[in-house]
């Protein structure tokens, strides 16, 4: 009896051994992000967790899922680029990478899609409320997928999102890359330009004018003749003066 039990647990054990899950093993860049497919359809009564070397790091029960339940699964995300612009300047979100033609490349503002390109073909502002805020203002790049914006606008400033997305028949990878874009506002003088034409036109010519009056001045005073005091001696005499001088010698 002893024996049967002996050999029935050496036989569940060898069955142990030999019932092993897949295994796929992916290399990615430091970075990226990658999805692990498990093949199957959950239920809501089945319970699937998740462990990163022994270290629990999601947990799906029923309808409810949790991610990062340990203190050890919470990493640093990649900090976001940061662009400045002017209002009415073009700014270019540049993706970093050159596109296959497999990968999904899906743009993102404030978690709100505005773009997306699937193979060879592309789409931008599908719905309203993208069209409303970027009308015809959304240029996307085939070759790397980047994404430019022209004629910028105070109402672009946030944070956009560039999810990539490469498939394989096994696994797929995801990089998610972020951008904050602000957009400054230009002080307005409340002239309009024909107002702030005149005024520049008016000064141009005031100093013009200065200009002018200045060098006629000095012109003028270094061509005057100077008064010589040797003159009055020179000058014919007066005949009052003689008509004296002639008394007093009568006399």
């Amino acid at each position: 009896m002893k024996l049967f039990f002996t050999v029935l647990a050496l036989i569940l054990f060898v069955l142990y051994l030999g019932v092993d899950t897949d295994r796929v093993s992916v290399s990615v860049k430091e970075g990226d992000s990658v999805t692990l497919h498990t093949g199957v359809k959950t239920h809501k009564q089945e319970d699937i967790k998740w462990y990163f070397s022994s270290i629990r790091i999601a947990q799906i029960s029923g309808d409810l899922s949790d991610i990062c339940t340990d203190v050890q699964c919470n990493e640093d995300v990649p900090a976001a680029k940061l662009y400045e612009v002017k209002e009415g300047e073009s700014v270019t979100l540049d993706s970093g990478v050159t596109k296959h033609p497999n990968d999904v490349m899906t743009w993102y503002f404030n978690e709100i899609l505005i773009s997306e390109i699937t193979g060879g073909q592309s789409k931008i502002c599908t719905d309203v409320q993208c069209d409303e805020r970027f009308r015809d203002r959304l240029k996307l790049d085939h070759q790397t997928g980047s994404l430019t914006i022209t004629n910028t606008r105070n109402t672009d400033s946030g944070e956009y999102k560039l999810k990539i997305t490469i498939n394989n028949s096994s696994f797929s990878i995801t990089t998610v890359k972020r951008f904050n874009v602000t957009a400054t506002a230009v002080p307005d003088s409340g002239l309009s330009s024909g107002v702030e034409a005149a005024i520049v036109v008016a000064v141009v010519l005031l100093v013009a004018a200065v200009t002018v009056g200045v060098i006629y001045c000095r012109r003028r005073s270094h061509t005057a003749v100077p008064k010589n005091e040797d003159d009055d001696g020179n000058s014919p005499p007066d005949p009052n003066d003689i008509s004296l001088r002639g008394d007093a010698s009568i006399k």
